[in-house]
Parts: C-alpha cells; sequence; structure tokens
C-alpha cells in the first residue's frame, strides 16, 4: 500500500501541490508516477510514496541490468596520454584542492592542475584532505569511482554499495573495506570517523533524505566534507523535456531537488558549493522520447541533437558554456560539516 503524504515530507509544510506525472523509461514499470512540490521549500517528491516493500522491489535484477556499469579495474598500465590527464589531475589536487600526501605545490603544478579543477570538483574529488585519510563512497556500483580514486594515489577507502554481490566483488578488486548494509545500521562507521564522505546519484534514491544526511552528519569529522551529486529539477532540460526528462528516472528518484532543497536538506552543513555538469546525455535522450512520443516539427528539431555530429559539434560545443553559466540536469555540490 503506498503512502499518500498530506504534508512536504522535507519540512513539514501543507503548501503542496501536483507538479508532474511521468512514467517508469527505465525498466517500464507499469503505472503512472506523480510528484508533488512544496511551495515553500520547493522539494519534489513522489506523491503516493512507496512503501519500504516497494522500494525494496524496484530494485530487481532489471534495474541492476539497466543501471550499472561493466566492472572496472586499476589500469595496471597506461598510455602516455592517460599518464599526462593522471599527472595534471594530481596537481589539481596537490596545488588547488589542497590534498597533502601527493607532493609539494609549485607554480607549474598551479598552472596546470587549474585545467583540471573543474573536472575534479564536478566529479567529486576529495578537498583539503591527506593522501591517506578514510574515504566512504556511498553507491559505490561496481567499482568505476573506487579505481580512479587509487589510481590517484587514495588507498584508506570505504566502499558502501547495497548490492551484495558487487560490494563483495569490490573488496576483492580493489582491497579495501567494503559493506552492503545502510549506513545507518553500520556499527563500524562510528562518529566522527570519516574525513570524507562522496556519494554519486545516490541522495535521490534515499526515502528518508534528511535522515541520511544526519548520518552522514556524525560520521563526518569536524571541517571534513561531503562531495555528492543529484539531478537538478530546475533545468532547462526539464523546462524543454517535462516529464520525459532522463534524469527524472521515476519510480526510482523519490526526490527531486534544487538548489534549495539541497540547501534545506545540508541545513546542519556550511561552506555549500555548486558545480553544474557539462552531460548531455539528458538531453538526448529526452530529445529522443519526446520526438517518439510528440512528433511536432519543435520535438524535431531538438531530436537532432540526436545525430552524432550535431552532438559532437554544436551540443558539445553549447554544454561547455551551458556547464558553467547555467544549471544543467546534473550538479555537484560540496557541503562541509562545522568545525
Amino acid at each position: 500500500m503506498s503512502i499518500h503524504y498530506k504534508q512536504c515530507t522535507l519540512c513539514e509544510s501543507n503548501n503542496i501541490k501536483p507538479y508532474f506525472e511521468t512514467i517508469d523509461y527505465v525498466t517500464g514499470r507499469a503505472g503512472v508516477w506523480k510528484y508533488h512540490k512544496c511551495g515553500d521549500c520547493e522539494y519534489v517528491f513522489l506523491n503516493p510514496g512507496p512503501t519500504a516493500e516497494e522500494i525494496s522491489e524496484f530494485y530487481n535484477s532489471n534495474y541492476h541490468k539497466v543501471n550499472y556499469h561493466i566492472p572496472v579495474t586499476v589500469t595496471p598500465q597506461k598510455s602516455t596520454s592517460e599518464k599526462i590527464k593522471t599527472w595534471i589531475g594530481t596537481q589539481g589536487l596537490i596545488n588547488h584542492l589542497n590534498v597533502s600526501g601527493f607532493g609539494k605545490k609549485s607554480l607549474l603544478g598551479y598552472v596546470v592542475g587549474f585545467l583540471a579543477l573543474r573536472m575534479l570538483r564536478v566529479n567529486l574529488f576529495p578537498s583539503s584532505i591527506q593522501a591517506n585519510s578514510k574515504i566512504l563512497e556511498i553507491g559505490s556500483s561496481t567499482g568505476h569511482r573506487v579505481a580512479i580514486l587509487k589510481e590517484y594515489g587514495f588507498h584508506n577507502i570505504h566502499a558502501n554499495e547495497f548490492n551484495v554481490d558487487f560490494s563483495k566483488e569490490i573488496a576483492k578488486r580493489f582491497n579495501v573495506e567494503s559493506s552492503h548494509i545502510d549506513i545507518r545500521d553500520n556499527k563500524n562507521l562510528t562518529p566522527n570517523s570519516v574525513d570524507f564522505v562522496v556519494a554519486s546519484m545516490v541522495l535521490e534514491h534515499a526515502a528518508d533524505p534528511v535522515g541520511f544526511v544526519d548520518r552522514i552528519y556524525e560520521i563526518l569529522k569536524p571541517g571534513c566534507y561531503i562531495a555528492f551529486s543529484v539531478p537538478n529539477i530546475d533545468c532547462l532540460e526539464f523546462k524543454l523535456f517535462g516529464s520525459t526528462l532522463y534524469a527524472l528516472q521515476a519510480p526510482y528518484h523519490l526526490s527531486q531537488f534544487n538548489e534549495n532543497s539541497i540547501k534545506k536538506v545540508f541545513s546542519k552543513f556550511d561552506n555549500i558549493s555548486f558545480h553544474y555538469q557539462k552531460f548531455d546525455r539528458d538531453w538526448v535522450v529526452s530529445a529522443h522520447r519526446s520526438y517518439k512520443e510528440k512528433p511536432t516539427l519543435r520535438n524535431r528539431i531538438l531530436s537532432l541533437s540526436d545525430n552524432k555530429i550535431v552532438r559532437k559539434t554544436v551540443l558539445k560545443l553549447f554544454f561547455q558554456f551551458y556547464g558553467i553559466f547555467g544549471k544543467t540536469a546534473r550538479v555537484s555540490i560540496y557541503a562541509r560539516k562545522p568545525l
């Protein structure tokens, strides 16, 4: 039995109204999924919402098959170009994000590291920690970010992935701590024990985002950061494509956030900063869906982005600027636990 909410599940305001309806484009699950929006905190949430049993049933083998990347490994031998990219990224960590343990700051490192700064922030890399600091990644999938962290030199990593098989494989493949239970039930994650938390596209899946964030606040050391990413409902893509937007992914995304609702969820944190991603797949997939469902001239023009030449030239150039100056469909965020 689904749960019907009469108040905002974030701020408890009665000022909630229907916002949009959509279907499950991810796995084809039957039904129409409705979202409400709070007029006070701007939080958008699935209403009616699923029960814990229904949420568990959502994540069946079909969902895993669609959403999880193929297993990855740490690359033992890199090409010259890959080595250069890693070196530039390392200079960004040392000279701009103040990560210690990888080398000393230098003028050359500062100059070349600047090239990697935005990439590092958008891709949720640690800020102001040491190379041996404890990093917790929530939602590790098949280990893509764990592999990157290890290649950069971080080794004290705890991977949290709810899929039991993936969790075990990550521990074996990367020789790191790994768990599959909810972080709120993980007794090994003690208060003030973690130097950095990273969570990519996780918060929107949480049935209780405030409780989830409160737990992260508890285990983080004072003055340390969480970096995470979520879909952004206040994006141009949603204005153009509405309920067909790829990033919505109902009913798996129980929440749809914008800057205001994120700040509400992270009200205990400070130094919150937003870094919008230059990610064009939401645009391309959504445009294709819109034209397929409504073959109007407008949608036909928008769907031209699916052409390889258009995507690699016009759309790529557009997102280079849009990702810096506009609010794209996905955003990376840093927030600090106060000292």
